[in-house]
């Protein structure tokens, strides 16, 4: 008995040594060697039997006490021909085949190993949660052939097991914790030319997938997966050699990529190109160079499958993984992205320094579309679009307001958008300007502010600037509001409330509306019960026609659309066509909802409106007090002369 030199924890025991025939020299060795399984291993990659098995065993670690009885035949003369058997013996020990591979606790079995190869032997174990069966080794696959490594593996992995052995990798990691029961496994390893080939298998049977569509599935479904890696012919001489890694999930997803192989193995390998198919369709081994995505889906959530990949609060921070795509190609039916829903979506992405950019084809927009991830000059990134048309269709316009009322200000990127042809509510209002950023107010508050939310047609020009911020200190119970400064130059009034739905009102009339209002909520949900401000309204030239009552909000009040025949301005019993107008003024003050003025003026040929009283601008009522003046003479110019500039107690 004693111990091995250099590695004094491994006992040698019942150590014998022979020479049969002195003329011809064969000293046969036979000894059991206890100890630390590491070192065990230790001392094989570093003695003669790493050189007989070709270092086969190089890879593998180990934890716990093992045995290993050895028998060497060391022929004097020919020590090149000299023979080694071997058995590593494994009591309940910890066993990792590669760096990279999940630990075999509990293992319990056999490894037989020789010149020529080695085998395991009724090894069980521990791995993924589940137990495992191995079977197989290094040996000729034909008699007289170069030995092959091949082991295979037969095992059931569960949720939590996959979740421990992804712990390190956070794409895999966000994966496995959306995993839910077990599901059993087959798995064979093989080496060639010094590269590692793996072939996996499962159905998922067992296992749920709180996943994204279209990856969710319950536990009794069975979805076929299989993962292959193998190594390609070298490309050229001097060329590093290849290896290309592929899966399949069923019928929803795929993947291919090609990666080249460091000479000394060392480091990550290089992704040269890869292919990436979400739904339908057959992921081709990728040619030149980049990683292509192909998408072709009736729903696809991005909100889901970006809260998945924001598992990690380190995710965003990363650099970009080389195994993401550069470029996509996206067919989806619907998707949805920030709470917002576009419908019949065609799209071609191309990544680009620090965002992306995108040619978007869809029911609701068409045009180029691009983002910039965050710098110093747009802490939050920033959304630059040029649109040949933009429909934002009621529907839309609730998920757009629940997305920017329910968001963190300081999560909304900044805006700068252009619209050529602009569709509100199924109006079509011309071409829009949005430019609007983030930033931190004076008092220290979060606040979107717009810079500049324009509107041009030919009837009219809007221009608009103002923010959306928390409404005094931040808290559990604040409220964001709203504030816009305004002006609209009227070209031609009656075109104008044409296109706004309402045609039939006035004709011509050109003129200025300008004011400012605010409101609680978010920019495109105007709340009517909590706006205040002021307006001011001067237009010349038009006429007021005959119109059916009810025309609502602040429009109605002023042009009088809900009051009695008379005050709705139908003077056809006076006039033949309604009221023309030399101008119509007024100053309007909003408190609350309720829309206020005493000192709205309309001047005719042959009559003059003078009016002062309130509405409710959100539930249509007002109460008015009016003075109509028709037939105009001398006396009766004089007198209008003298009260409409300015009204002061009118009466009805």
């Amino acid at each position: 008995s004693g111990h091995v030199e250099g590695a004094k924890l491994l006992k040698v025991q019942q150590v014998s040594a022979r020479i049969a025939d002195l003329s011809k020299p064969l000293v046969e060795v036979q000894g059991d060697v206890r100890g630390p399984l590491a070192d065990m291993l230790s001392f094989v990659r570093g003695s003669q039997v790493a050189q007989l098995t070709d270092g086969t065993l190089d890879a593998m670690t180990g934890t716990g006490d093992a045995a290993l009885r050895l028998q060497l035949r060391l022929p004097i003369e020919a020590m090149a021909k000299s023979q080694v058997e071997g058995r590593i013996t494994l009591s309940g020990n910890e066993v990792r085949v590669a760096r990279a591979a999940p630990p075999l606790t509990q293992a319990r079995g056999g490894v037989k190993f020789s010149e020529r190869g080695f085998e395991l032997e009724q090894v069980r174990a521990q791995a993924l949660g589940g137990e495992v069966q191995l079977s197989g080794g290094l040996r000729p696959q034909v008699k007289g052939a170069v030995p092959q490594l091949r082991i295979q593996a037969d095992g059931a992995a569960t949720a939590e097991g996959l979740r421990q052995a992804a712990a390190g990798d956070r794409t895999l990691a966000a994966l496995a914790a959306r995993s839910h029961g077990a599901s059993r496994y087959a798995l064979t390893l093989g080496v060639r030319e010094g590269v590692p080939e793996l072939l996996v298998t499962t159905d998922l049977q067992g296992m749920a997938l709180d996943l994204p569509a279209p990856l969710a599935k319950s536990a009794d479904q069975a979805l076929p997966v299989r993962y292959e890696t193998r190594l390609l012919t070298s490309p050229g001489k001097g060329e590093p050699a290849r290896e290309n890694l592929r899966l399949t999930v069923g019928e929803v997803f795929a993947f291919n990529y090609l990666r080249a192989i460091a000479a000394d193995g060392a480091g990550a390998p290089p992704v040269l190109a890869g292919a990436i198919v979400l739904g339908p369709g057959v992921a081709a081994q990728p040619a030149g160079h980049g990683v292509q995505a192909h998408v072709a889906l009736q729903t696809l959530d991005l909100d889901a499958w970006s809260a998945l990949a924001a598992g990690s609060s380190a995710a965003s921070a990363a650099p970009p993984s080389p195994w993401e795509p550069g470029s996509v190609d996206l067919r989806v039916g619907a998707l949805t992205w920030k709470q917002r829903t576009l419908h019949d979506v065609v799209a071609q992405a191309q990544a680009q320094d620090k965002g992306w950019s995108a040619q978007v084809s869809a029911r609701e927009l068409e045009g180029r579309i691009a983002y910039r991830a965050p710098d110093a000059t747009a802490p939050q990134g920033l959304v630059h679009a040029r649109l040949s048309r933009l429909s934002l269709p009621r529907t839309e316009e609730t998920q757009v307001d629940a997305l920017l009322d329910g968001s963190d200000l300081s999560e909304l990127p900044a805006l700068d958008v252009q619209a050529q042809d602009f569709e509100l509510r199924g109006k079509r209002l011309g071409q829009l300007t949005l430019q609007a950023s983030n930033r931190v107010s004076a008092d220290g508050q979060r606040e979107w502010r717009l810079s500049s939310l324009n509107l041009e047609m030919p009837e009219a020009s809007f221009t608009s600037s103002g923010n959306w911020a928390l409404l005094g200190n931040a808290g559990p119970n604040a409220r964001r509001r709203t504030a816009l400064k305004f002006a609209l130059k009227v070209r031609d009034s009656g075109e104008l409330l044409t296109r706004m739905g309402m045609p039939g009102v006035v004709s011509r009339g050109a003129g200025e509306l300008d004011g400012q209002i605010g409101w609680l909520g978010s920019p495109v949900a105007p709340d009517y019960a909590s706006m205040t401000g002021q307006m001011k309204l001067d237009m010349t030239a038009g006429q007021f026609l005959k119109a059916d009552p009810g025309i609502s909000k602040l429009l109605g009040v002023l042009s009088l659309q809900a009051l009695p025949r008379r005050l709705t301005l139908d003077f056809r019993d006076i006039f033949s066509a309604g009221f023309a107008f030399d101008f119509v003024r007024a100053d309007v003050q909003i408190d609350r909802g309720i829309a206020r003025t005493n000192n709205l003026q309309m001047k005719g040929v042959n009559a003059a409106v003078l009016m002062e009283g309130h509405a409710d601008i959100a539930n249509e009522t007002e109460d008015l007090h009016v003075v109509v003046v028709p037939q105009l003479n001398t006396l009766t110019a004089s007198l209008i002369a003298t009260v409409i500039n300015p009204v002061v107690g009118l009466s009805s």
